[in-house]
């Protein structure tokens, strides 16, 4: 899923700024030539990387038969007025499923102009979380390639020149050796988002009378609804478990929004041709005799109900308003269908000469967070200042942590497990296994207490999957690595599998690759409980951000001795701190009370974990 776009100089943008995407984004409000940029620039990626020539840089469109936007020449697309360097560049973040190569990955790239007025890559950068890789383009046509903070670039030579915008050339991948393979599982990961995306708009375009269903798959839309029409056919018609689904959900929809009580297809007589009869008040009629809602709303009920999950679905507001009622309900089924838990009219957004008109307060629109807007300061009124761009980990993990913050309702239990017996237990094992060169930490404990707290109490190891959770079978559990960088949560797989030294072994090598800036997609994916040990540092507790789509997480601060009763007399005990967030859609205060005793009783009595 694309969830965050930005233009700087492009068409109508001097600097869009961060704009956020869901798998629905909705256009509204009047005629804007800066929305309209936000959509084609998309759809430039989306044809560009479809592209037959793999050497091109940016397609700009011109043949009609196959290109989704034309947007002429490179002076065309460059916003009016700009100065050296005359480029523009497009950024963009996504998100791909669970258990994939690349689960997340940022896009930036600069585009300036040849003597001879064909568009070219300035500067690519494809990253994920823990690794970047950038092209810049040198003189005569000349690329030169980076890894990382590398000082020196890799190679540099026109045979390094990038492909399509979104990838790197056969012989860079092919430079980077074992990087190479992680390059490509990137641009890979990008271009399945670009094709995913899906574009349903302006609807103006009036129903035919009748269709002819072409027996296509119910996955199959189009760009101005007609396919969606003949997706929904499909869905009627093509027998199987799930048949009319589609059908009785659109139905449900557009009783909601007040346009209809339900849809029916019904064959022309014996032909292949079937016309769609909206039924309202008692009355059936023809779908192009009932005005033009239901007509604009019913392929965007089709899509949202058909296409994969993580699509991002554009939709240009009509030239005929949709009535606000139907808007809001189509902002709460997209959230129902892409398993949003916020009613959010996704990518809403307005140019910034909209944004001065627009009238402040108001009580807020019922379907968004309508916060006020974030500060604009003039610090150095006040003083000296320095300004630094955030890191690339921030960047990217902000985004994340932003979203888990606000949409899931957390509750944190603070409490204090007595570890006396088991550190000094710890403390011997090191003095036992000196020569080994494997330090055992009091995080390796932890993790084996908590698959034991896991297994114990089934619904910490699940997910939230739209109205079901998902219980998990394996106990794969992610802990905090602090790094130059930023904050990152390699994963240790298996742990229920693996003793007290494997566990300490392979956190030491994947803290390691974690500081080097070595972790891999697949080093950080798949958790199911994270860890977060501040015991390092200090502190007392804290409230640490569930990592979505996991419903719990651990935070862990420094232990200290401290008297405690033990009914007869103070005794000195170390204690440590412990910090469980949980997701109260899940989990109650009762659990989770209990989850933490239990793991108090363990780590105060590591022989528990063998019962």
């Amino acid at each position: 899923m694309i969830k965050h776009l930005q233009l700087k100089n492009l068409k109508a943008w001097r600097d869009s700024g961060s704009v956020r995407l869901a798998p629905v984004t909705m256009l509204l409000g009047s005629n804007s030539s800066g929305k309209s940029t936000l959509l084609q620039s998309l759809l430039l990626l989306k044809q560009t990387a479809a592209a037959p020539d793999r050497t091109v840089h940016l397609n700009l469109g011109g043949d009609e038969a196959n290109d989704l936007v034309s947007l002429g020449d490179f002076d065309a697309v460059l916003a009016h007025g700009t100065v050296a360097p005359r480029q523009f560049e497009i950024v963009l973040e996504f998100e791909r499923p669970e258990g994939e190569r690349v689960r997340q990955g940022r896009f930036a790239c600069s585009y300036g102009q040849t003597a001879s007025g064909a568009v070219v890559v300035q500067a690519l950068s494809l990253s994920t979380v823990a690794r970047e890789f950038r092209a810049v383009r040198r003189e005569r046509g000349a690329y030169a390639v980076w890894v990382d903070g590398e000082p020196r670039p890799r190679d540099k030579g026109p045979h390094l020149a990038p492909e399509r915008s979104i990838a790197f050339s056969a012989e860079a991948i092919a430079l980077l050796g074992p990087d190479g393979a992680h390059l490509q599982d990137l641009s890979l990961a990008l271009r399945r988002e670009l094709e995913a995306i899906v574009y349903l708009g302006p609807l103006r375009q009036r129903p035919a009378r009748d269709q002819v269903w072409n027996k296509g798959g119910s996955g199959s839309v189009g760009a101005e609804g007609q396919q969606a029409i003949n997706a929904l056919l499909s869905d009627a018609l093509q027998p199987g478990a799930g048949q009319g689904a589609v059908l009785r959900s659109v139905s449900a929809g557009l009783q909601r929004m007040g346009l209809a009580d339900r849809i029916e297809v019904r064959q022309l007589g014996r032909s292949s041709r079937y016309e769609l009869l909206v039924h309202k008040d008692g009355v059936a009629a023809n779908l192009r005799d009932v005005g033009v809602g239901v007509a604009q709303v019913l392929p965007v009920l089709t899509v949202a109900y058909s296409v994969p999950p993580g699509s991002t679905v554009l939709l240009e507001e009509p030239e005929i308003h949709l009535h606000p009622l139907a808007q809001a309900v189509l902002a709460e089924l997209f959230a129902d269908v892409q398993a949003f838990t916020q009613r959010v009219m996704a990518g809403s957004v307005q140019t910034k000469a909209q944004a001065a008109k627009a009238p402040a307060g108001g009580g807020g629109s019922g379907v968004g967070l309508d916060l006020l807007p974030w500060p604009k300061v003039d610090f150095s009124k006040f003083g000296p200042v320095e300004r630094k761009e955030l890191g690339r980990i921030k960047k990217i993990s902000g985004a994340n942590l932003t979203r888990n913050a606000v949409v899931i309702p957390a509750v944190t239990n603070h409490d204090d497990a007595d570890i006396t017996d088991l550190e000094a237990f710890r403390v011997q094992l090191n003095k036992e296994n000196e020569k080994s060169g494997i330090k055992v930490t009091m995080l390796a404990f932890l993790i084996k207490a908590c698959v034991a707290a896991l297994k114990k109490f089934p619904d910490f190891n699940s997910s939230l999957d739209g109205d079901s959770l998902v219980y998990k079978q394996y106990f794969h559990i992610g802990f905090a690595a602090d790094t130059p960088n930023g904050l990152v949560v390699p994963v240790l797989k298996d742990a229920d599998k693996k003793g007290i030294f494997q566990i300490s072994q392979e956190m030491s090598e994947l803290a390691k690759k974690a500081r080097d800036g070595k972790l891999g997609p697949a080093d950080m994916s798949g958790a199911c409980f994270t860890i977060s040990s501040l015991g390092g540092i200090g502190g007392r507790y804290f409230t640490p951000i569930i990592n979505a789509p996991e419903v719990a997480i651990l935070g862990v601060c420094k232990s200290q001795m401290e008297p405690v009763w033990d009914g007869q007399q103070f005794v000195p005990r170390l204690m440590l701190p412990l910090s469980l967030t949980w997701d109260h859609r899940v989990i109650d205060g009762a659990a989770a009370a209990r989850f933490n005793a239990y793991l108090g009783q363990i780590l105060g009595d590591f022989r528990r974990v063998l019962l």
